[in-house]
């Protein structure tokens, strides 16, 4: 079941579900994240507080300012905002799941997919988390040992573990 805002602020406000910074704006069943200032661009960390521009074809990784940490009993999805989208931009490539248990902040694999350069600066919206609430808590969340969780944790724009 997809939580709806109702249930993302009971979740927020129990402490069951964290965000951290607290979201600044829930939707009707999303909560939008921000771009922050770790990229991972052709093999080196980059810090930025400025805007910069991705050109066509320019893939980078970022991450949102934005921490979760899920709890065994929630997953959720990372979608792109709309508006970039239209602009020719993918924000997840192929890992927008996020498994219960996961804590960390959310890596984006980001391609411009225009004819154009798209311009993009730290703090802006990136995209949105949505919930989904399992029938039953997960026996072995991520991060448990028997999996070799790389990313548990994360900070930042993070490469493959793999």
């Amino acid at each position: 079941m997809m939580l709806s805002d109702k249930n993302i602020s009971e979740a927020l406000e129990s402490g069951l579900l964290k965000i951290d910074p607290y979201p600044e704006l829930i939707q009707p069943a999303s909560v939008d994240v921000h771009l922050s200032g770790s990229f991972y661009i052709n093999g080196s960390h980059v810090a930025s507080d400025n805007s910069f521009w991705m050109f066509p074809g320019d893939f980078i990784l970022g991450s949102t300012i934005e921490s979760v940490a899920l709890p065994t009993e929630l997953s959720a999805r990372f979608e792109g905002k709309s508006s970039l989208g239209r602009k020719g931009l993918l924000t997840h490539i192929s890992a927008g799941f996020i498994d219960p248990g996961f804590s960390g902040q959310i890596t984006l694999e980001m391609v411009n997919l225009s004819n154009e350069a798209i311009v993009l600066y730290p703090g802006m919206p990136i995209g949105q988390l949505c919930f989904f609430r399992l029938e039953s808590p997960s026996t072995y969340p991520y991060g448990h040992s028997s999996y070799g969780s790389h990313y548990q944790g994360q900070t930042g724009a993070t490469p493959s573990a793999v």
